[in-house]
């Protein structure tokens, strides 16, 4: 079963979704005393389907939870998942991504394996997932994120490059926050490996390493280097040896570049065919 505990009101909370007898449940203690199962509650037992039944059962006990742990209880309800015990606190969503993605930079194992071979990165991300109660998502050609829920709205994606935080202010299942085209992933992103240019070289204090570099141009006005990355951010890597950014324009959006090819001008590009 998966468990997904909360100490705080004075009372610790257990939620979670027992997978061999596929039902949701929740035990809430005080003092060390169990003052609610929903072993012992007639509408609950071990028949519920709904997490979110559980919420007014909180109300009236006077227990507040994070709402993440309905939105990870769903999840694991929906992917059938067991074996899998997640503390919550009660930090807010940005305060949760920060404090999840320095631990994570700061973790040498995982580091070592998210900048190794294939089945290196596969085995951190599936690491870090289960660690902080998410899941390890193929989305396509082989590229995994590691999608971890940080509130109602919230969800962060890791890589074995960046780790970015995504807001969507109606989606309210850590999947849709994810995969939702409209989703806003500006609230805040972490790089794990080294900064890159816009032309793919590597960025050296804020100033592209490859001298004919075409981005590296200087301001008239101030003889400031123009730094690419207030338009752009590496996302991952395709299996082709292309690239994923974010492009910062307006609207915000995600382009891929060739092996080679700037996110310039694959924006270019896309000019072209709008005008066309």
């Amino acid at each position: 079963m998966s468990q997904h505990i909360y100490e705080g009101d004075n009372a610790k909370v257990v939620l979670g979704y027992d997978r061999p007898l596929d039902y949701v449940f929740c035990t809430v203690e005080r003092g060390g005393e169990v003052i609610y199962s929903n072993l012992s509650d007639k509408n609950a037992g071990t028949e519920q389907q709904d997490v979110r039944y559980y919420r007014s059962v909180l109300d009236r006990l006077g227990v507040t939870v994070p709402e993440e742990m309905f939105a990870a209880v769903e999840s694991d309800q929906r992917n059938r998942v067991g074996n899998r015990v997640v503390h919550h606190s009660g930090e807010t969503p940005e305060k949760k991504f920060q404090r999840i993605a320095q631990e994570i930079v700061a973790n040498k194992g995982w580091r070592k394996l998210l900048a190794g071979e294939y089945s290196e990165e596969l085995r951190a991300l599936d690491e870090i997932a289960k660690h902080y109660g998410g899941e390890n998502i193929n989305t396509g050609g082989n590229v995994h994120v590691a999608v971890v829920p940080l509130g109602p709205h919230d969800c962060m994606g890791i890589t074995a490059e960046v780790v970015c935080h995504y807001v969507n202010s109606k989606a309210t299942c850590v999947e849709d926050i994810f995969w939702e085209p409209e989703n806003d992933p500006s609230e805040g992103s972490v790089s794990l490996g080294e900064t890159k240019c816009a032309c793919s070289a590597v960025m050296v204090d804020g100033v592209c390493s490859d001298a004919a570099c075409r981005f590296n141009v200087r301001e008239s006005s101030s003889n400031k280097v123009w730094d690419p990355r207030m338009e752009f951010d590496v996302l991952t890597a395709t299996i082709d040896g292309g690239t994923v950014w974010i492009d910062y324009g307006n609207p915000r959006h995600i382009i891929v570049t060739r092996p080679g090819e700037s996110p310039r001008d694959v924006v270019a590009r896309e000019k072209r065919h709008e005008n066309n």
